[in-house]
């Protein structure tokens, strides 16, 4: 890696442990539900191993893992119950199964990516892994240190568990399902109401010499620039060279999909399609956000389908600030 790489591998590293630091100390970080507190952490940790690789996932992970293992101490009630019991356990439950959730995330997607047949779908499975695997480790790791112990057993004599695996299964799915969860689909189809711009090509044709394509061409583009926008409008669906085949050509294309958990917490993502002859955008989306009073954090990652597209692999991040409430939240009415 050259000077140059090194030092923008360094500044994005460096931005998405500020965001995973930032995340985990405020209420951006977590959300707190009648059962386990479902972290949106594994957001940044998935981003990091995609954008940075391995290493950077490794990284972003330990970044998780420390601000987990500092919940330990004092501020998760669950965690410092376990930290009492084997603090070698709870380190290694919190921190080192957040490295290798990071470092195999990144391995996930680059032997994905350099896949023929799975390389476009590599993001999507990325994203699924960070959290599956994070759940994972963690159970695996909590069963491993902490089943036997009578902290855990009396979880396990609660829940009706006579094993791990059921114990496990129980543990994770202790929260409410109809009440908080939500999701939405949409379609949207669209044109752009502009009559289409006459090309010199549309005009040629047999017996016809140069200057007189050319006065038609002119006739036709001065018409074209005179044209009024309320029949501009209705022209522009009838007045594609290529007849009714051109015109649904025009029609752009957009699909996604949105869940939410009790209307704080977001996972997003959709395709654009625009057809080769009329711009070839074509680009799959996939996002997550948090809301909460006063503030919202949404970040969204573009994965172009069409190889001259700009907006490939492009990480957005937009912070939104509702003054009144966080007013609300400061106590301060």
């Amino acid at each position: 890696m050259n000077s140059k790489g090194n030092t923008k591998f360094l500044v994005e590293l460096a931005l998405m442990v500020a965001i995973i630091m930032v995340m985990a100390l405020t209420p951006l970080g977590y959300i707190k539900t009648p059962g386990l507190s479902v972290t949106l952490l594994t957001i940044p940790v998935t981003v990091g191993a995609v954008m940075l690789g391995p290493a950077g996932g490794a990284v972003c992970g330990a970044a998780f893992g420390l601000t987990s293992f500092y919940q330990t101490f004092g501020i998760s009630a669950f965690g410092s119950v376990l930290l009492t019991i084997n603090p070698v356990g709870t380190f290694i439950t919190t921190f080192v199964m957040r490295v290798l959730e990071g470092w195999l995330t990144g391995l996930i997607f680059k032997a994905l990516r350099q896949s023929k047949h799975l390389a476009k779908a590599s993001f999507y499975i990325a994203s699924l892994a960070c959290p599956l695997l994070n759940t994972l480790l963690f159970m695996s790791s909590l069963v491993i240190f902490f089943y036997n112990t009578e902290y855990i057993q009396g979880f396990a004599q609660a829940f009706g568990a006579t094993n791990p695996f059921m114990f496990v299964i129980a543990f994770v799915g202790v929260h409410p399902l109809a009440d908080y969860h939500n999701l939405s689909i949409g379609l949207d189809l669209n044109k752009l109401l502009v009559p289409t711009k006459p090309r010199m090509s549309d005009f040629e044709g047999e017996g016809k010499d140069e200057l007189e394509v050319e006065r038609e061409y002119e006739a036709a583009l001065t018409e074209w620039e005179n044209r009024s926008p309320i029949a501009g409008i209705f022209k522009s669906f009838s007045d594609a060279p290529g007849g009714f085949k051109e015109e649904l050509k025009e029609i752009m294309v957009s699909l996604g999909a949105e869940y939410s958990y009790n209307r704080q917490f977001f996972l997003r993502t959709g395709y654009f399609y625009e057809n080769a002859s009329k711009g070839n955008r074509k680009y799959f989306s996939m996002g997550a956000g948090f809301h909460t009073r006063g503030i919202g954090l949404d970040a969204s990652y573009m994965i172009a389908t069409a190889q001259t597209s700009p907006l490939d692999q492009t990480l957005r991040l937009t912070l939104t600030f509702d003054f009144d409430g966080i007013k609300q939240l400061l106590g301060r009415d």
